[in-house]
C-alpha cells in the first residue's frame, strides 16, 4: 500500500497503524466495563469510577468507544458542571432531557422522547386492557400490539393509529389511570408521574413540524417548581420511568473544577448517592484525573 510521504510511519506510533494501536488502549478497562454494563434491564446498575494519572491517557475515547457500542441499547447521558463545579438534580434534568429530545436520523423529527413517551404508554395501558377497565372488541389483538409494535401503536402523528387517536381523545380520564399504573409498578411518587405522563403526552401529541414543541416542554419541567428538592423528585421520577425501558447510563467527565471548590465533590458523591438509593438500575461513570480524584475527593469523602 502506497504512503502518503516517506515520514508517515515515524507518525503512526512508532511502526503500528493507528486503528490497531487504538484497539489496545485501555483493552482491560473496556473488558470490564463492558461485563458492567451488558446487563439485563432489571439488574441493580453501578457505580463506576474511571481514573487515568492524568489527561491524554483515553478515558473520553473509551467512554465514546463505550457509547459507540451500547448506543442501540443502553441510553449515555452526559451530565456537566455549571460554573465549573455544580452538579445538582437541577442541572442533570436539564442534561437529561437536552439529550432525550436529540432528533433520530432520517426520523423526520421524530426525537428519543417521542419513542420514550410511546412505550411507557403502551406499558400502562396493557394491564387495563388485559382487565377489561379498557374494553375492546379484540383483547388478544390490541394486547399484542401494545406489546409488540409499541412506537406504532402510539403514533399520534399517523391516521391509522386508532389506539393513539382513541388515547388523544379520551386523555383526560385515560391519563389518570396510565399514571397509576406506572407509578404503583415502579414506586414512584404519584404527583411527579402524573407530571410526566401528562408533559409527554403533550409532547408526543404535538406535531412534529411545530418549532415550539421542545420550547413548551422545557417551560413546563422547568417553570412549575422553585426548590432543589422538588427538582430532585422530578428527576428521580424521570430516570425511574426511564430504566424501565432501557438502562441508562450518567456520565461525568470534566470535573477538574472541582478541584478549585471545597465542598463540591461531597455535595455530588451525595447527589449522587441519593440519586442511585432511588433508581437502583442506573448506572453511574465517573471519569476524573488521579490529582482531581487526590485533591477534590479523596479528603472529604
Amino acid at each position: 500500500m502506497p504512503r502518503d510521504h516517506p515520514f508517515q510511519l515515524l507518525f503512526e506510533t512508532f511502526g503500528k497503524l493507528p486503528e490497531a494501536h487504538a484497539d489496545l488502549v485501555n483493552s482491560g478497562a473496556r473488558e470490564k466495563l463492558n461485563g458492567w454494563l451488558d446487563v439485563p434491564l432489571e439488574k441493580q446498575g453501578h457505580c463506576i469510577l474511571l481514573k487515568a494519572p492524568r489527561a491524554g491517557h483515553g478515558k473520553t475515547h473509551l467512554l465514546t468507544r463505550l457509547q459507540h457500542q451500547f448506543g442501540g441499547t443502553h441510553e449515555f447521558i452526559p451530565i456537566h458542571a455549571i460554573g465549573a463545579s455544580r452538579i445538582d438534580a437541577a442541572t442533570v434534568l436539564d442534561d437529561s432531557l437536552r439529550r432525550l429530545v436529540r432528533g433520530l436520523p432520517a426520523a423526520g423529527g421524530l426525537t428519543v422522547l417521542d419513542l420514550v413517551a410511546r412505550r411507557l404508554f403502551s406499558a400502562s395501558l396493557q394491564p387495563l386492557v388485559r382487565s377489561g377497565e379498557v374494553p375492546c372488541q379484540d383483547r388478544e389483538g390490541a394486547l399484542t400490539a401494545l406489546r409488540t409494535r409499541p412506537i406504532e401503536t402510539f403514533d399520534f402523528h399517523h391516521p391509522s393509529a386508532v389506539t393513539a387517536h382513541w388515547a388523544r381523545e379520551n386523555f383526560e380520564l385515560l391519563g389518570p389511570r396510565l399514571a397509576l399504573e406506572l407509578s404503583q409498578r415502579n414506586g414512584l411518587s404519584l404527583r411527579e408521574v402524573s407530571f410526566w405522563v401528562d408533559a409527554l403526552f403533550r409532547f408526543a401529541a404535538t406535531p412534529i413540524d411545530n418549532p415550539s414543541r421542545v420550547r413548551v416542554l422545557a417551560e413546563t419541567v422547568f417553570g412549575d417548581y422553585s426548590a432543589e428538592a422538588a427538582a430532585h423528585e422530578r428527576l428521580i421520577s424521570l430516570l425511574g420511568l426511564l430504566t424501565t425501558l432501557m438502562r441508562v447510563i450518567l456520565v461525568a467527565d470534566e470535573l477538574e473544577g472541582f478541584s478549585a471548590e471545597e465542598t463540591a465533590a461531597l455535595k455530588f458523591a451525595s447527589f449522587l448517592g441519593s440519586i442511585r438509593q432511588s433508581v437502583n438500575r442506573i448506572e453511574v461513570i465517573i471519569s476524573i484525573n488521579q490529582d482531581v480524584w487526590e485533591s477534590a475527593f479523596l479528603p472529604r469523602l
